[in-house]
C-alpha cells in the first residue's frame, strides 16, 4: 500500500512540474468522455443498402415465403395418428413402430444424395421435386385404394421424406438469390412464415373438429390444396440465380483441377 500511494504522489509531482504532460492528460480524459458518433453513422448506410436489398429482391423472398407457408399449412397434421386410425384402419401400434419409422430412417438416408442432386441438377427442381412428394403423400392417405393397407403408409412416408430432405434446396436459393446483407432477414422471415403456417393450420383444424364437427377427411383435403397450390408456387421460383461458389460440389465433381 505504501508503494502505491508513493507512486499515485510521484505521478503527481511530475504533472505538477510538467504542464505539458497535464494539459495531455486532461486531453486524453476529454476524449474519452466525449460520445462517439462513428458507429452510429456507419450503421445509417448500411441500413439503407439492407432496405434497398429488400426493395430489389422482395419477388424471390416473397415467393419462397408463399411456397413455405402453403407447403407447411395441413389443418390435418396433429390429427394424423386419428386419421390412419379411423379412416385408413390402422391400428395405433403399427402406425408408431411400422409406419412411422420409415420416414426417420427414408430422411436419413435420402438427405445426401437429394443435396448432391440439387448441386449437379439445380435447385428448382430438387425443390419441385420435393413439393410433388409432398402432393403425392397426401394423395395416398385419401387414396381409396390404401386403405387398411401399411404398406402403402409406408410409402407415403418415403414420400414425405424426399420433400423435407428437398428443403435444403429451397433455403440454397434464397442464399443465391439474396445479397448477403439481406440474407440474415430473409432466412428469419422465411422460418417465421412456415412456424405461422403450422400454428394457423393447427388451430384451425382443432377449431373444425371441436366445434364444426369436420371429418378428418376435409382436413386432408384441404391440406392436399394447400401443397397443390404450394408445387404451382414452385414451378414459378427463379431458374438463375447468382453465379456457383468456386467450392461447390458441382465443381469438384465436373470440372477438372486447373493449376
Amino acid at each position: 500500500m505504501l508503494i502505491v500511494c508513493e507512486s499515485w504522489s510521484r505521478s503527481d509531482e511530475i504533472q505538477e512540474k510538467c504542464p505539458a504532460r497535464r494539459a495531455r492528460v486532461q486531453d486524453g480524459a476529454r476524449e474519452l468522455r466525449r460520445p462517439t458518433s462513428t458507429s452510429r453513422d456507419a450503421l445509417v448506410p448500411r441500413a439503407r443498402t439492407m432496405r434497398r436489398s429488400f426493395s430489389s429482391h422482395w419477388p424471390i423472398l416473397l415467393l419462397i415465403c408463399l411456397f413455405t407457408g402453403l407447403v407447411t399449412f395441413k389443418p390435418s397434421e396433429p390429427f394424423l395418428v386419428a386419421f390412419l386410425d379411423c379412416d385408413k384402419s390402422i391400428s395405433p401400434h403399427n402406425v408408431i413402430h411400422a409406419v412411422f419409422p420409415v420416414w426417420s430412417y427414408s430422411y436419413l438416408g435420402l438427405l445426401p444424395f437429394v443435396c448432391a442432386a440439387a448441386e449437379l441438377i439445380g435447385h428448382k427442381p430438387v425443390v419441385i421435386l420435393g413439393a410433388a412428394c409432398r402432393l403425392i403423400t397426401v394423395l395416398l392417405l385419401l387414396w381409396p385404394m390404401t386403405d387398411g393397407s401399411v404398406m402403402w403408409m409406408q410409402l407415403s412416408q418415403a414420400t414425405i421424406a424426399v420433400g423435407f430432405a428437398a428443403h435444403p434446396a429451397l433455403s440454397a436459393i434464397m442464399y443465391r438469390g439474396l445479397p448477403r446483407e439481406a440474407y440474415t432477414q430473409g432466412a428469419g422471415l422465411v422460418a417465421s412464415t412456415g412456424v405461422l403456417a403450422e400454428v394457423v393450420a393447427s388451430l384451425l383444424g382443432q377449431l373444425l373438429i371441436s366445434q364444426m364437427h369436420v371429418q378428418l377427411y376435409v382436413l386432408m383435403i384441404m391440406s392436399a390444396i394447400s401443397t397443390g397450390a404450394g408445387l404451382l408456387v414452385a414451378l414459378l421460383l427463379p431458374t438463375r440465380q447468382m453465379p456457383r461458389p468456386a467450392a461447390s460440389l458441382h465443381n469438384l465433381l465436373l470440372l477438372p483441377n486447373e493449376e
